[in-house]
């Protein structure tokens, strides 16, 4: 946060003001460097860039040793090439990252080198956020789900899973039933590149090469017990979401569910019934998804069978 004095690891061993910064992966960024002069007599000699580690080689630099400042020549590393600016028409100076890759994360420190006064060092932190690459939905035998699921019969318990890959920090991973959220309770799993898993425990590391072979695999188990007409067609939705800077990941299904008929009836077309006499009697059900099958019985056996 901005003002909190730290002391830093021997990557970067002076006391300093740590600012940090979040920009979502694929945007802009922009990073703060004083240069303020510290008397009108002096001017700046060098401005130096380093990510990370002081002891290897900037990877933005101006050079003023022999020029104004306004008329030095600026170096960008390769991996900032054409994606990197440096605006001193600004105080403070603001080096524009556009767009930000996922391992731009790091800690930058920009050194101002002055012709008579002290260096001034400003620290950033910069954390890069990834959303997560996918979110699926499956049945209990692993089978991924789509558009609208089933049909399940009535009263039956139902599992659904929901899984999300990637995504940096971890993502948060919610159930929502007709926008309403149902289940907010997900576990987290560490996976390689080889799709097996690491250990529960094992943090996520910062650095770019970690964050290629390790990922986020999170999973929400939903249990919809005992499935009745308020069921049907409700839209299940599930999401994944790491940041308010972007909108999060989802994918919905529909439940499909056969239901019981709600009444069955027997009409006879008229009030009393003569010996001999052809007449016509009716069966009908009603609140049946699909349409019922229908059958007649004579003292317990069928005689007929209409489905309608």
């Amino acid at each position: 946060q901005p003002g909190i004095k730290i002391k830093t690891s021997n990557r970067f061993e002076d006391y300093t003001a740590l600012t940090s910064f979040r920009a979502l992966v694929g945007s802009r960024v922009e990073l703060p460097c004083d240069v303020t002069l510290p008397s009108t007599d002096d001017s700046i000699s060098l401005i130096l860039w380093y990510k990370n580690d002081r002891k290897s080689a900037p990877i933005y630099s101006v050079d003023a040793r022999n020029t104004p400042v306004e008329k030095a020549k600026h170096f960008a590393s390769d991996n900032l090439k054409n994606r990197v600016k440096f605006d001193l028409s600004f105080r403070p100076a603001i080096l524009h990252i556009d767009p930000v890759k996922e391992d731009d994360v790091g800690i930058y420190l920009c050194r101002v080198d002055f012709k008579w006064a002290r260096t001034v060092n400003t620290l950033n932190n910069l954390t890069v956020i990834v959303p997560p690459r996918q979110v699926l939905i499956k049945d209990e035998h692993n089978n991924p789900l789509h558009d609208i699921v089933g049909p399940f019969d009535e009263g039956l318990d139902v599992r659904l899973v929901c899984e999300a890959y990637g995504g940096i920090p971890s993502p948060s991973l919610i159930w929502l039933r007709d926008g309403v959220v149902i289940d907010d309770s997900y576990t987290l799993t560490k996976i390689n590149n080889n799709g097996n898993t690491t250990s529960p425990s094992l943090p996520l590391s910062s650095s770019a090469s970690s964050l290629s072979a390790v990922s986020t695999l999170a999973v929400n188990d939903l249990l919809l017990s005992n499935l009745g007409r308020s069921d049907l067609f409700s839209v299940l939705t599930c999401q994944a979401s790491n940041t308010n800077l972007s909108n999060p990941v989802s994918t919905s299904v529909s439940l499909d569910i056969n239901l019981k008929p709600l009444d069955v009836q027997i009409v006879a077309m008229e009030n009393a019934l003569s010996a001999g006499v052809k007449t016509k009697v009716i069966c009908q059900s009603r609140g049946s998804r699909p349409a019922a099958t229908l059958n007649w019985y004579l003292d317990k056996e069928a005689i007929t069978s209409l489905a309608r």
